[in-house]
């Protein structure tokens, strides 16, 4: 054979493969849409403005944000509230997700996509978004992002559209959380901690701790100390009071005897005495019997937090109304304290000081 009929030969048989192989793919790959720049949830960008009722699963737990008189409130949580931010947030970047190209619609593969099934094991978020007609506007399932989708450096999402199986890769983020918790401003209070006057933890076995400074801005001094002990740092007992510095909650209940009296737990307590005249106490239930991740793993406490003999003196920085209304705040609700403060909270005081020499 010729070397040109070779060579001809040669580039048919590749053409040949190259058609099939080709063929082949767009059998089983739908096209990326391009052109419509089509988005995900039509309708909600023409009802953006008239959403009613949110409805979010995701880790076995459902819950529902609602809309009432254009403030939001989440109904599992005893209508606590809602920032506006962060729906206005969730909304507008569910709006904005274009569809970009068809993934998988095959079952058994929507987990790799965190797009099955919502259970306390999958990484999927089903969401259904209702006007206030109650009408259902946008649904469907929010998956994995999928990082650097663009060279500019923008981000996609892959979602599923109602129920449907098919699956698509969307342009656009989504970055609300898996949890109720996840949706609330956390921020309680946030008092200077140099006002404290004195703190007085009331351990479960009986014992104390006080510490007390003779003036706004002084070093706190712990009280009844051993003399041959050191602390661990130079401010350890002022670091006592940084709990009502920003106190931030790790979740919330409204305040009833299901939320953890029937389990088992210890009660302990602290009193932080302000020089303006008030005193906030927390009431704190370690929980007892849990399963931990390590041996470090703290445990978790809750707290009941009041403010208790207020008599505000005429030089106070902090109003009588806002004290007030920050107490009738603090009744309605029981707080999942964060690691630290749970730690600060029930501080003993021989992990003030460094260990013993020998």
């Amino acid at each position: 054979m010729k070397i040109n009929s070779l060579l001809i030969l040669i580039f048919v048989s590749i053409f040949l493969v190259i058609s099939a192989l080709a063929s082949t793919l767009i059998k089983f790959n739908s096209p990326i849409v391009t052109s419509e720049r089509e988005l995900a949830f039509p309708r909600l960008m023409k009802e953006i403005n008239q959403v009613g009722k949110i409805i979010i699963t995701s880790k076995g737990e459902a819950f529902t944000i609602v809309n009432d008189n254009e403030k939001w409130y989440l109904k599992e949580k005893n209508d606590y509230p809602v920032p506006r931010s962060k729906v206005r947030n969730f909304l507008l970047e569910l709006t904005n997700l274009i569809l970009v190209e068809r993934k998988t619609k095959l079952k058994e593969r929507l987990s790799r996509l965190h797009l099955d099934a919502t259970s306390d094991t999958s990484d999927s978020r089903q969401i259904n978004i209702f006007n206030k007609n109650g009408k259902l506007i946008a649904s469907g399932f929010i998956g994995k992002r999928k990082y650097f989708l663009y060279v500019d450096g923008r981000s996609g999402t892959y979602i599923r559209k109602g129920e449907e199986f098919q699956t698509w890769l969307a342009e656009g983020e989504m970055n609300f959380g898996f949890y109720s918790k996840d949706w609330l401003d956390k921020s309680v209070f946030d008092f200077n901690p140099k006002d404290v006057k004195k703190i007085i933890i009331y351990h479960a076995n009986g014992k104390t701790l006080e510490t007390s400074r003779a003036e706004p801005g002084s070093q706190m001094k712990l009280k009844n100390i051993l003399q041959n002990r050191e602390f661990k740092t130079e401010n350890e007992a002022d670091r006592l009071a940084y709990v009502i510095e920003d106190f931030k909650f790790n979740d919330v209940e409204f305040r009833n005897k299901k939320n953890f009296l029937n389990k088992p737990h210890l009660e302990s307590s602290v009193i932080y005495e302000f020089f303006d005249g008030f005193k906030i106490k927390f009431k704190i239930f370690t929980l007892l019997d849990e399963k931990k991740l390590s041996e470090f793993q703290e445990p978790t406490r809750w707290a009941r937090i009041n403010i208790e003999d207020v008599k505000l003196l005429p030089e106070s920085k902090y109003t009588l109304e806002k004290i007030n209304g920050l107490k009738s705040y603090l009744e309605k609700w029981d707080f999942k304290l964060q690691e630290l403060d749970g730690i600060r909270t029930t501080k003993k005081m021989e992990t003030m000081f460094k260990p013993l020499s020998n």
